[in-house]
Order: C-alpha cells, then sequence, then structure tokens
C-alpha cells in the first residue's frame, strides 16, 4: 500500500476540551492529511459577548458534546466556536433557532421573586446564572440562580431571587443543562446543552414611599404613599391569612393618583396585632406587579398630626426627626413642621408656604393676594404700625389655591397688614 492512501487511523489534538484538528495517518504512520474544522463530537457552545463573558473556546467558554437525546427545548445546533453575539442567539448560525429551552414567564423586578419555565429532553440537572449587576460575569453573589437543580423530562416551572441592585440595562443569562451536573459558566460538559439571554429589568412602575397601619376612628386603616408612579391604573391590596396565602381586601382597584396617598380600611384587623401585607399594582400595559410584603403592626390611633407626617414623608423620612418632627425645617423655608402641617403646605418644598404676594392700591380699596390651599379659613387683619394692635378686617375666607385676593377698604390710619390661618 503506497504513500497517500489514508487508513481509518485518525488522532485529535485536544485544546481546552475541544478537538480542533483531526490527523490522519497512512499505514506507515506518517501524517498524510491535515484537515482542519473537523471534530470528533459536535460541540454546543454559548454566545454571550464574548468581549464580557467566557464564550470563546481559548476562553474555556461553556460548551456541551452534542449527544443524541440531551438538549433543551426542541432541538439542539452545534459550532465550531463560541459565536459572541450581543442578542444571545449567535449559535443560531445554521437558522435552527435552539435557543428555545428557557421562558422567562415573569419581569425581573429587583428584590422580587421570578418565575421561568425550562424544558428539558429528559431528566437531567441543572445550572444557571443570571449577571444581575452587569459586570460581564456570573461570579458575585447571589448571581448563580440554580445550583444542580433537578429536572424532569418536560416543562420545568422554576422561581429566583431577583437582586435588589439588577442593573438598569440589559444583561445575560447563562443555563446549561446536562446529565451529572458540577458545572460552573465556563468548561466543557460531556453531554447537554448550554442557552444564554438577553434580559432586562422590568422597571418598577410605581415607588411606595411608606406603608403603615393604624387604627384611626375605631377601625384599621392602611395607608401608603407613591412617591412616583408612571403607567399606574390602580391598587389593590393583599394580607396574609393564616395558612401564608395573601387575601385581596378590596374588591376593586384604588383609582392610581400619579403620586399620592391611598387607604383601605382593614375590617378584620386588630390594634396591637402584627400582619404582613402586598399591593397589587394594576398596569397600562396589563401587566400586575407586587410590591411588598409589608409587615407591619397596628398602631394605636394617630393624631391628625402624625397623620399627616405619614402622609407626608417615607419611611427614611419618618425615622429622621430633624427631618419630619414637630420642630424640624428640613426645606428651609422659615417654618417648622407643625406650622406646616397648620398651614397645610408641603414640608419638603421651600417655596410651599403662607405669604403674601401682592398688595396693590386700587380704584376699589386695596387688594391683598396670598398663597391658599385648600380646605384652610384665613384671616386678614391690619394695624397702624407693626407693634400696634391688629384688627380683624376680614375672616372666614376660604382658601382656593393657588392664591387668594381680598378688596377692601381700610380704616383710616391702617398701613399694615397680615394674613393668618384663622382655625
Amino acid at each position: 500500500m503506497g504513500d497517500g492512501i489514508i487508513a481509518a487511523l485518525q488522532r485529535y489534538r485536544i485544546e481546552g476540551g475541544v478537538p480542533i484538528m483531526r490527523y490522519s495517518y497512512n499505514l506507515l504512520g506518517d501524517p498524510a492529511t491535515i484537515v482542519y474544522g473537523s471534530a470528533a463530537l459536535d460541540y454546543d457552545f454559548g454566545d454571550a459577548p464574548g468581549n464580557m463573558y467566557p464564550t470563546d473556546v481559548n476562553d474555556d467558554g461553556a460548551r456541551h458534546a452534542v449527544v443524541e437525546g440531551w438538549y433543551l427545548g426542541s432541538s439542539i445546533d452545534s459550532e465550531t466556536n463560541g459565536p459572541s453575539e450581543s442578542a444571545g442567539v449567535g449559535d443560531d448560525q445554521d437558522a435552527t433557532d435552539d435557543e428555545d429551552g428557557v421562558v422567562f414567564s415573569s419581569g425581573f423586578l429587583p428584590g422580587q421573586s421570578a418565575s421561568v419555565v425550562v424544558i428539558a429532553s429528559t431528566a437531567g440537572v441543572l445550572n444557571a446564572w443570571i449577571d444581575f449587576n452587569g459586570d460581564g460575569d456570573w461570579d458575585d453573589s447571589g448571581e448563580q440562580l440554580f445550583d444542580d437543580a433537578s429536572l424532569s423530562a418536560g416543562s420545568n416551572s422554576l422561581n429566583f431571587s431577583v437582586s435588589s441592585t439588577m442593573t438598569t440595562g440589559p444583561t445575560y443569562a447563562r443555563f446549561r443543562f446536562n446529565s451529572s451536573g458540577n458545572l460552573s459558566p465556563m468548561g466543557p460538559a460531556d453531554d447537554g446543552e448550554v442557552e444564554d439571554y438577553q434580559v432586562s429589568r422590568q422597571p418598577t412602575l410605581a415607588v411606595i414611599g411608606s406603608f403603615t397601619a393604624t387604627e384611626e376612628d375605631g377601625h384599621v386603616v392602611i395607608r401608603w404613599q407613591t412617591s412616583a408612579e408612571s403607567g399606574a391604573l390602580g391598587f389593590l391590596l393583599e394580607r396574609k391569612d393564616g395558612n401564608g396565602v395573601f387575601v385581596r381586601l378590596n374588591t376593586e382597584p384604588i383609582a392610581a393618583f400619579w403620586t399620592g396617598g391611598y387607604s383601605v380600611v382593614d375590617g378584620d384587623a386588630v390594634p396591637g396585632e402584627t400582619y404582613t401585607y402586598q399591593l397589587v399594582e394594576l398596569a397600562h400595559n396589563g401587566n400586575q406587579y407586587i410590591h411588598g410584603p409589608y409587615t407591619v403592626t397596628v398602631t394605636a390611633e394617630l393624631s391628625a398630626f402624625e397623620q399627616w407626617q405619614q402622609a407626608r414623608f417615607d419611611v427614611s423620612q419618618l425615622d429622621e426627626p430633624s427631618i419630619s418632627g414637630p420642630g424640624a425645617d428640613a426645606d428651609y423655608d422659615g417654618h417648622t413642621t407643625y406650622e406646616e402641617f397648620l398651614a397645610g403646605t408641603d414640608p419638603l418644598d421651600g417655596s410651599s408656604v403662607l405669604m403674601i404676594t401682592g398688595v396693590l392700591q386700587g380704584g376699589d380699596g386695596v387688594v391683598i393676594r396670598w398663597t391658599s390651599e385648600q380646605g384652610k379659613n384665613y384671616a386678614m387683619e391690619g394695624a397702624s404700625s407693626p407693634t400696634g394692635d391688629f384688627a380683624i378686617i376680614a375672616s372666614e375666607l376660604g382658601g382656593s389655591p393657588p392664591e387668594n385676593e381680598h378688596t377692601f377698604i381700610p380704616d383710616a390710619g391702617l398701613c399694615i397688614f397680615r394674613v393668618r390661618l384663622d382655625e
């Protein structure tokens, strides 16, 4: 048998666990041909961006030997190397979309639980990660979603926790399925499949500033304050029962105000007891978002000032007397928190203050304008000097925001005027 006749004996050079070249030898043992790009086994690679994640074989990228009957979803394809596409679909290079084994069945709300359905061809083991902080690896605390989780053949519904500090931009998830588990985000596996996905956090449409439970007029009232809302239609309130199941307290949603205070009476709650609640936000996009849970103890009936504090300040501000205390002046407008309560003004807005905005002399007399608040009454007084006795000019002037105006003919000698709350 002469040179150049190829026998069945073949040898492979292995790099990173992957056969890169095939050497064919003739019967004399001399290399007769070198074939590049051929391998003893086909491999499935991940396709997260290679400039950030271990995808390429040179970076010991995640890869699985293609073995019949072992895959996620409905199919698997093979590659000679990790494609490193930014959208996480780069390994569909043979026109086969094999990224179909993982379905995220809920959004990614920071600090909340999320759901995923993983479809396995046969019973096996799952390891999965999400790069929550977007730093280009899956090594940080809390980024491994599943550690050798057992899967059955078919659909598997699973839950995981979303990091409270999840990045606002797109990031990547890696799911690896095989027969024996014990996988990291990189390196080879003898069977199964790796699938990478681009994911993004779901924006929380409402930001809950405070959540309280208080006794008011013999009833337990649940109150919450939103500091931001975008796309919210309304809210439902639920309380956890003795079986650990959240039961809805209001059958009709409370319409969203686009920021403001909300309240629901809990007819079965008892003062002094502790309960766990959650809010269900109904959004314009048709989704529902869960806020909470909030575990609160029903406090004794609050004074009018304390109720106003609960509505005006968030939880962190309520814990700071220098911000929310009765003598504080958080907005530096010269009025204490308690004075702002009496006036009905905003204790966190320096421009929200009771003040005279204009004094005009006209043919019909003197016109005085001042800032006002709905539900407040005002009295106008005049004196002949700043230190003189003030006489009432008019009283019970109902607030008509943003400004009230009153015209009068002053008595002789009156040249100093003021407006005060008429409580």
